[in-house]
């Protein structure tokens, strides 16, 4: 009896420090890494994303990449109305379409995150924040 306590106590241990690390590379709780990959990054240049037109002309996910995104983020199926697949750094602000950039965001939080988006977008083509600010805070955005 003593030895499979012991045995089921190692498993809870190793569930729960796997627990903690996976919680922690996704920025679930502590500090969250606010500096987005290269690969969810197209471009740094504004003279790209300032540019009208320039994000729906990049607008392009894979239904692959997408489907990826869904089940690497355990999206509930069927996918809610209001859900999507959304980009963590804007095309608007030179993200890119890598499913390092992709994550799916539940219903409600779109209307939001589109206003994040503009007012950063704005902020960056009038030359009243960095880029690479703009591209950080979406990063860090919830």
């Amino acid at each position: 009896m003593r030895a499979s306590t012991k045995a089921i106590g190692r498993i809870g241990v190793s569930v729960g420090v796997g627990l903690v690390l996976g919680l922690a590379m996704f920025g679930m709780f502590g500090t969250p890494t606010t500096t987005p990959p290269a690969s969810a990054i197209l471009t740094r240049r504004t003279t790209d994303f300032c540019t009208p037109g320039w994000s729906a002309a990049h607008r392009h996910v894979l239904p692959a990449v997408r489907r990826a995104v869904l089940l690497r983020d355990h999206a509930p199926t069927p996918f809610p109305h209001g859900a999507e697949v959304d980009h963590r750094v804007s095309l608007e602000l030179g993200g890119s379409n890598d499913i390092s950039n992709l994550r799916y965001q539940a219903p409600g939080l779109s209307a939001l995150k589109d206003r994040e988006e503009n007012r950063l977008h704005r902020a960056v083509c009038t030359g009243k924040l960095s880029v690479d600010a703009a591209q950080q805070q979406l990063w860090a955005w919830r």
